[in-house]
């Protein structure tokens, strides 16, 4: 009888997506090319569909969006690949700051921050 080794390998969707996010040298070329693709994304279903594409510039929404959407898999990779039990912990590493999500699942704090007289973003 002879015995194998058998190995397995598993990554999650956001190694992808922060290996990726590192090729980058500069912050807006990083922005741009995920509104290009969440663009390219939106134009296929509103071709199913027969809408009209989005053509031309990115919006200042589009490039907002893709940076969102670039903290959110930045933080789900560092901070809550365990589920919720990491968040419990999360909250009480950073209690001092009074961390919450916000609408858009972004994790933020609060602490003294919100004496200041700036705008949540």
């Amino acid at each position: 009888m002879s015995k194998r080794l058998v190995t397995l390998s598993a990554t999650s969707p956001c190694d992808h997506f922060i290996s990726w996010i590192e090729r980058f040298s500069s912050y807006m070329k990083l922005l741009r090319s995920v509104a290009w693709i969440k663009r390219g994304i939106a134009n296929r279903r509103q071709l199913r569909s027969g809408e009209s594409m989005m053509v031309g510039p990115f919006s200042l929404s589009e490039l907002d969006h893709a940076l969102h959407i670039c903290i959110r898999q930045t933080q789900l990779h560092y901070f809550f690949e365990g589920g919720k039990k990491d968040f419990e912990e999360i909250i009480q590493k950073f209690a001092n700051l009074q961390p919450f999500l916000d609408s858009t699942n972004i994790l933020r704090v609060g602490g003294r921050l919100r004496h200041a007289s700036l705008a949540e973003e």
